[in-house]
């Protein structure tokens, strides 16, 4: 096994998958990339897109990509995830590193939130478009696109504790477990998401008969 760092392909748009990859070097190169992810997101996505499909985590012994994700990036697996669906899209869509990196990465996680099978073309120009647009421009033109309206969907901001976060986190995942895996529009089976929890979580709350809305005994 080499022990080079492995560099990535910058002007091709694959990213070939390595069975003689060092998953040492490449969780190293994550960490690394890590350092600036405002410069260094697409490089990271296309990274542990890389490290996935080599099997990198099993070899290094941990018993899931999660665990991997959790112990060694402190990020969580559903956050791996999309970064590695950015990549293996952007490969599947022939959209070149150059087009990824010029637009902004906080737009590539909304572009790339599209179903690459029925709205590749719709994913390509958004990506030229996030070179210029505003970010928010681009979040309600992948809102539209999602809709298949001109009417998009309410975005709701909160700031939150760290604490907070995470009960939040937990209850999203709870309420995953709970309602089962969905079918998207396009077939594939995924989990409910953020937004649908999160109303689930609400109507449970709503519909408790010993929430009154008169306030906590003490």
């Amino acid at each position: 096994m080499s022990n080079e760092l492995i560099e990535l392909p910058k002007q091709v748009n694959a990213v070939v998958v390595n069975e003689d990859a060092d998953p040492k070097y490449l969780a190293q190169q994550l960490q690394n990339l890590q350092l600036d992810m405002r410069v260094n997101f697409v490089d990271f996505c296309r990274t542990l897109y890389l490290f996935q499909e080599s099997n990198c985590a099993e070899k290094l012994g941990y018993s899931t990509f999660a665990d991997f994700c959790s112990n060694q990036l402190d990020i969580s697996a559903s956050k791996g995830h999309y970064c590695i669906k950015i990549a293996a899209k952007a490969e599947f869509l022939g959209i070149s590193r150059a087009e990824l990196v010029s637009a902004k990465s906080s737009s590539l996680i909304d572009i790339f939130s599209l179903d690459e099978t029925s709205q590749g073309e719709v994913i390509k120009d958004l990506v030229t478009q996030a070179k210029t647009a505003k970010v928010s421009d681009i979040k309600e033109k992948v809102n539209k696109a999602k809709s298949g309206t001109d009417k998009p969907n309410k975005f709701l901001t909160i700031k939150v504790t760290e604490a907070d976060m995470v009960t939040i986190e937990e209850a999203i995942e709870l309420a995953r477990k709970n309602h089962g895996d969905s079918l998207e529009d396009s077939g594939e089976v995924a989990d409910i998401s953020t937004s649908k929890a999160l109303s689930l979580i609400c109507v449970e709350y709503l519909q408790d008969p010993n929430n009154t809305g008169e306030g906590l005994l003490t």
